[in-house]
């Protein structure tokens, strides 16, 4: 977006015009679920993590002061959901054991 833009604006936007902005853009993008602003937050910080971007850089964008609060944001991408899943699910021994099973089903 550029100044010239017609959705460029030279404010900070309010959590209200946030909320607004999600909901609509959520409904046009055909996303299911409640896309709320954390939301947003959590999984683009997640996202930034796994491409191994600096904490210390993603706290200051973030505005978090203390870089660990960040990791509270860490969810498991589907790909590392599904390589733990596979990694439940593997033979050990030549047999499966009744545990893995069970903990593969939970995920």
């Amino acid at each position: 977006m550029s100044p010239g833009d017609k959705r460029f604006h030279n404010r900070p936007l309010g959590k209200n015009d946030i909320g607004s902005f999600l909901s609509k853009a959520a409904k046009i993008a055909k996303i299911e679920g409640n896309v709320k602003g954390h939301s947003v937050r959590k999984n683009n910080i997640s996202r930034l993590l796994d491409a191994d971007f600096p904490e210390i850089c993603l706290s200051k964008l973030s505005g978090h002061k203390d870089v660990q609060s960040l990791r509270n944001y860490k969810s498991p991408s589907m790909s590392h959901q599904q390589s733990m899943s596979e990694t439940l699910t593997v033979e050990q021994n030549g047999q499966n054991s009744s545990a893995v099973h069970e903990l593969s089903d939970l995920l």
